[in-house]
């Protein structure tokens, strides 16, 4: 692409792809902890927007047997003026917890890192039943079922005000849409949830 374009990537991917640099690219390294603003802009109605993405160590057996995976929370802040002051400005938050492993040593680490986001999104790697244990790739069924329940009660200790949850990654990219529900309709059930769509009742058939 001859149009600038900033690249974050966490230190395993960093040292694969940073050779790939040039005028027009530029490889940045992102790491556990670090705050990254990547823009900043004025609203028609003349507020000021600054957005910053936040890295967050999460547990991933990557390529290599490296483990260096990161969530990222990504913070849009709106305010009057360009000084964004925590008391007059709003602030709004995406977590993508992305690949990492669901076994149940790890997902308080992830609710005590992502439960104040407005919207969370969670990859779930498959349907198919996995062995959760250290070093394991995906949250998976179990994973997800564990976030979400220990999330439930650790915002409802709080007090604090209902999220969002977008489910990703399901391994069935290349299924028909059929396939996809009737694999869902069974988690949906089991977590009182509803798909945000209607879609004929065919769909949720005999497995």
């Amino acid at each position: 692409s001859k149009q600038p374009c900033n690249v974050y990537l966490n230190e395993t991917a960093y040292a694969t792809f940073r050779s790939l640099q040039n005028a027009y690219i530029t490889v940045n390294e992102l790491c556990d902890g670090q705050i990254q603003e990547i823009m900043r802009y004025t609203t028609r109605d003349r507020e000021y927007v600054r957005v910053t993405v936040k890295a967050v160590g999460v547990h991933h057996n990557e390529l290599g047997n490296q483990h260096r995976a990161l969530g990222l929370i990504l913070e849009a802040t709106r305010a009057k003026s360009k000084i964004l002051k925590p008391n007059s400005s709003r602030r709004y938050q995406i977590g993508i917890l992305g690949d990492t492993d669901g076994n149940g040593e790890y997902v308080p680490l992830y609710v005590d890192d992502f439960h104040k986001v407005d919207i969370l999104v969670l990859h779930l790697g498959t349907f198919s039943n996995k062995k959760l244990g250290r070093g394991g790739k995906h949250l998976y069924i179990k994973g997800v079922s564990r976030v979400l329940k220990q999330m439930g009660n650790k915002l409802e200790k709080n007090r604090a005000s209902k999220k969002i949850v977008v489910l990703s990654e399901f391994g069935l990219e290349l299924a028909d849409e059929g396939l996809l529900y009737r694999k869902l309709q069974p988690f949906i059930e089991s977590h009182s949830w509803r798909l945000p769509w209607s879609r004929p009742a065919r769909w949720f058939g005999s497995r």
